[in-house]
């Protein structure tokens, strides 16, 4: 299966304890760079199909960057979610990085907010995109995802047959994997107009799914839920640099929820409430931004229905959103080499 989007180059960088972050590159090579996070599961072609092009008109290079156990990544367990944030800068040292912003796509957002974090003397911006809130802590959200406290332990224990299992039954679909795609959206409830309407992306988020489980299989994703029920190593309350926080009113996953409580933890910049089930909706349309990406993705009020740092009301409130979409908008050496694989056509 091939995905409409395709890196113009990828590679990996060894870190100083010789494992392997694996990498690649969409959008224009000399741009600003803005990394992203893929979810859970997802390797490092989860984007919009579009995204590539998007990049090149605003002058973004987009480096996509797959976790441990993903992909190109060597296996590595972590303790907590923001042990991943000293990878992250041998990453961008070796691509120079000096500054980023950051996109963290559902299961990406934790980490992104742990670069956040630890690296607020790079990072510029960031915006989370139906991230899963924090399950433990001062910050912890009330929701179903609090099951994966209790589940930490056990999911441990069966790791590896239930990473097995998952790809067996993705292999056994993969023949059939379009359609089965179509039926698992159309079973899901609320508003799934969006993504009916962009069948490309569909094939782009599959394609993605398949590559990942064919290279690497699914321990990685379980490793996430894992680490999704632990303490992150962090409290949201301490991240200084600017975010924003979208989530999807039609998400059973990850409901909506947890970007507007994430977003208060943080005491600075509102969420945006999308209506729909896909936080990258907003993507599709967005407005023409200057070159760099700390003002374009830091985020402002108005017709993308995303909040700054200036939110107004408490915590700055809902932004109901009245875009072009109408509508109310809810929701080399010791300093770690690499192996590049060039440009792909």
């Amino acid at each position: 299966m091939t995905a409409p989007l395709q890196a113009h180059r990828d590679g990996t960088t060894t870190l100083h304890d010789g494992r392997e972050l694996g990498w690649a590159i969409f959008g224009d090579p000399e741009g600003d760079t803005v990394f992203w996070f893929h979810g859970t599961p997802g390797a490092r072609s989860q984007l919009p199909h579009d995204a590539g092009a998007l990049a090149v008109e605003r002058g973004l290079r987009i480096v996509t960057v797959e976790r441990p156990g993903t992909g190109d990544s060597t296996p590595h367990v972590y303790e907590q979610i923001v042990e991943f944030a000293a990878d992250l800068r041998q990453v961008a040292d070796h691509l120079d990085a000096d500054e980023f912003a950051v996109v963290g796509l559902s299961g990406g957002g934790p980490y992104l907010l742990a670069a956040a974090h630890e690296l607020g003397d790079r990072m510029r911006a960031g915006v989370v995109l139906g991230g899963i809130g924090p399950t433990r802590g001062a910050d912890s959200i009330v929701s179903h995802t609090l099951l994966l406290v209790p589940a930490a332990a056990l999911l441990e224990r069966v790791r590896r047959p239930l990473a097995r299992g998952l790809h067996d039954a993705i292999d056994l679909v993969k023949p059939y994997a379009d359609p089965a795609v179509d039926i698992f959206f159309r079973l899901l409830p609320g508003d799934r107009a969006h993504m009916t309407a962009r069948p490309l992306d569909r094939r782009q988020f599959t394609a993605d799914l398949v590559d990942a489980n064919d290279r690497s299989g699914m321990g990685a994703a379980i490793n996430d839920l894992i680490l999704f029920g632990r303490h992150w190593g962090f409290e949201l309350r301490n991240v200084k640099v600017p975010i924003v926080f979208y989530g999807g009113s039609s998400d059973i996953i990850v409901p909506y929820l947890h970007a507007e409580r994430q977003s208060k933890a943080r005491r600075r910049l509102a969420p945006a409430h999308l209506r729909g089930p896909w936080p990258l909706r907003r993507l599709h349309h967005p407005r023409r931004h200057p070159r760099r990406p700390p003002r374009a993705l830091a985020g402002d009020t108005g017709r993308d229905g995303a909040a700054g740092e200036e939110g107004g009301g408490e915590e700055g409130g809902r932004q109901e959103g009245t875009g072009e979409e109408g509508g109310r908008q809810e929701g080399t050496g010791e300093e770690g080499g690499h192996h590049d694989r060039g440009r792909l056509t």
